[in-house]
């Protein structure tokens, strides 16, 4: 019976550690004040790229996430059928980022005050288009809450930018 006790602690001490080692790690990724739009603009792009789970996406050839010094996020993805995808918004339109799901698998939902999200379509199938979103939905892995609060302030930074 002590056997079995040891083992449950065991298994709990190991999830514990795991949970403590994701804490710590991502505390790189927690934003703190900063003085300038260049930083802010490099946090922001190491946050998406990092977070971003392009597994989860079936067929996803290449991508690419990028906050511009014109302060435009950029997302471009290509798929192995040639279909390829770009979403385009002005962080002007910015609103807020909010998180579905869990630590490690989930949605990132960036939000604007209308319909100012452009995403294009080219090599589809079912044809090009071009259409405007008021949100973008990004899957995301290993994202925590506090790296979530820290993209808000980010991108509200950025938004008051010139």
């Amino acid at each position: 019976m002590s056997f079995l006790n040891s083992s449950r602690f065991t298994v709990k001490h190991a999830m514990q550690m795991g949970c403590a080692f994701i804490l710590i790690t991502s505390l790189n990724f927690v934003y703190n004040p900063l003085e300038n739009k260049e930083e802010a603009i490099m946090w922001a792009n190491r946050c998406l790229i990092q977070g971003f789970d392009f597994l989860i996406e079936e067929k996803l050839k290449k991508w690419d996430i990028r906050i511009t010094s014109d302060l435009v996020l950029q997302i471009h993805k290509e798929y192995a059928n040639r279909k390829r995808e770009t979403y385009c918004v002005s962080l002007k339109h910015f609103k807020k980022v909010t998180h579905f799901g869990a630590v490690d698998a989930g949605v990132l939902q960036i939000i604007t005050d209308a319909d100012n999200i452009t995403k294009q379509t080219f090599h589809d199938p079912k044809g090009d288009t071009d259409t405007m979103l008021v949100f973008l939905n990004l899957n995301v892995r290993h994202i925590m809450p506090n790296q979530v609060d820290s993209l808000n302030k980010v991108l509200n930074f950025l938004k008051l930018q010139k």
